[in-house]
């Protein structure tokens, strides 16, 4: 009825659509956590992490310098230290660029992959990120040009060394503290953090010096801080992007609807296919229409002998973009993945929209 070449066909096309949807669909829905933040202290010790609670973006944000230089004085305190993010264009490219104190690399987690660290007085050498580097294709001895966009003079930088660490780093490029603050025009930070070790902590104090009083042990486990005008909260490190998106108004739930929204669309495009299918063999279904068996009759068979292979072409569209490398926005990866309720609600619609084709498809008499 159907015939080899026109179920191949068929399968093709339908991995390419489910392909694109799910691609696009799911991408926008993880923009909600595209800047994560899982710095990790050593074993034994905790962290609390602190950015601006007032500020449109976690990389914008300033954090009062005092907060270094009091929290180093608490009983129970290992280490403080202060980190400057800017966004820039190195080498045509979007990124973030940080600056970093070098003598903190082993607490942040940092450790070098190639090349060697940077001394505490280069200001011309950089870290670049396995991740970013491995998408850019930068390796050590390599010249990066930079221009911020907080300030207008383009840097030349060279890349001493290629590090691997937990997001944020993996995905940026680092550089002297000092080489930060010029590139950001500022002399102070955008995050801070505090190294402490639990069992000696004065915890009383260190919430003294941060000007919060919050309930419960939130300073016995990995924490962010936000500090802003008449605002001291904390929340998970996975939801510091989502807190953003909100402040701009732009909640979750809008980007989740604007995904589906999007994935729907591009599965629209089942229903003509189904109508193709249809149509290009018009010719033998009509012949079997004037056999004398009725059009739902032709279309449920149709539907029936071609279902198998949509949705095969539905789920192996849904694998296909695992195979794709991440779309990265300024630097940071917006990976995909296989989510269970979104990949079910994906199979759903794209096999529901090509039984609606079959349904409305036209066999002249």
């Amino acid at each position: 009825m159907i015939g080899s070449s026109l179920l191949l066909m068929l399968l093709v096309v339908v991995i390419l659509y489910s392909s694109s949807a799910s691609y696009v669909g799911y991408t926008l829905t993880r923009t909600a956590y595209l800047y994560q933040d899982n710095v990790k202290p050593p074993d034994g010790l905790g962290i609390v992490n602190i950015y601006s609670g007032s500020a449109i973006t976690p990389i914008t944000g300033i954090i009062p310098s005092r907060i270094l230089a009091e929290a180093v004085k608490v009983r129970g305190v290992v280490a403080v230290w202060g980190e400057v993010t800017t966004p820039c264009l190195v080498n045509g490219t979007l990124v973030v660029v940080r600056g970093f104190p070098e003598k903190y690399y082993e607490y942040a987690g940092i450790r070098l992959v190639s090349g060697v660290l940077l001394d505490e007085g280069d200001f011309t050498g950089a870290l670049v990120g396995s991740g970013l580097a491995k998408r850019l294709g930068l390796k050590p001895g390599d010249k990066l040009i930079v221009d911020s966009y907080f300030t207008s003079t383009p840097l030349i930088l060279r890349v001493k060394g290629i590090i691997d660490g937990p997001p944020p780093y993996k995905w940026e490029i680092l550089v002297n503290i000092n080489t930060g603050k010029a590139l950001r025009g500022i002399n102070g930070y955008s995050v801070a953090r505090i190294v402490y070790e639990p069992s000696t902590l004065d915890k009383e104090a260190l919430q003294g010096v941060l000007g919060v009083k919050i309930k419960g042990n939130f300073l016995l486990n990995q924490a962010v801080l936000l500090l802003g005008k008449g605002l001291e909260t904390t929340v998970n490190a996975k939801l510091l992007q989502e807190y953003y998106l909100a402040r701009l108004g732009v909640p979750v739930g809008l980007l989740l609807a604007v995904a589906l929204l999007s994935d729907a669309l591009l599965s629209l495009l089942m229903v003509p296919l189904a109508w193709t299918i249809v149509s290009l063999r018009e010719r033998e279904l009509r012949v079997l229409v004037d056999e004398g068996l009725s059009q739902r009759r032709v279309k449920l068979d149709v539907g029936l002998v071609t279902f198998p292979f949509v949705l095969a072409g539905v789920i192996l569209g849904l694998i296909a973009p695992l195979l794709a490398p991440p779309v990265l926005i300024m630097g940071y990866p917006v990976a995909y993945s296989l989510d269970a309720s979104f990949s079910i609600a994906h199979v759903v619609v794209l096999t529901a929209l090509y039984g609606v084709g079959i349904a409305t498809a036209k066999i002249e008499q």
